[in-house]
Formats: structure tokens, C-alpha cells, sequence
């Protein structure tokens, strides 16, 4: 998993929680991450095929649920 997946991913539980402490310590952790990383590094590509897989993963899970 790359950093870009890794703040991604984080920034998305994040985004799920309703417990405040939870959701800062998220932040913190993907502030963290991406520390390094230039903001010439992060493309909008990169998000954009982040959204499209778990699109496509949540499109799979939806037809494997009606399967069963």
C-alpha cells in the first residue's frame, strides 16, 4: 500500500467515525503520513482510481449479497 492509499483509506475511517477522539487521532495519523510527501506528488489521478476501485469493490459486495 502506498502512502497516498494509506492516507486515503485513513482519511475514509476517519470520515466514518462519530467518536471526536477517534476522528482526531485519524487526522493526526494522515497528517503524519503524508508529512513527507510533496503536494506536487499527489495527483487528483490517484484519488480518483482509489474511488473507482472501492466503487467497483462496493458494486461486488452488493451482488455477492443478493447472490447469497
Amino acid at each position: 500500500m502506498t502512502n497516498i492509499e494509506a492516507f486515503a483509506h485513513i482519511i475514509d475511517l476517519a470520515n466514518r467515525t462519530t467518536d471526536t477522539a477517534t476522528y482526531e487521532y485519524l487526522m493526526r495519523e494522515a497528517q503524519e503520513i503524508m508529512r513527507d510527501k510533496n503536494t506536487e506528488d499527489i495527483d487528483y489521478c490517484d484519488f480518483r482510481q482509489l474511488v473507482k476501485e472501492r466503487l467497483e469493490n462496493q458494486t461486488l459486495k452488493a451482488k455477492e449479497q443478493v447472490y447469497k
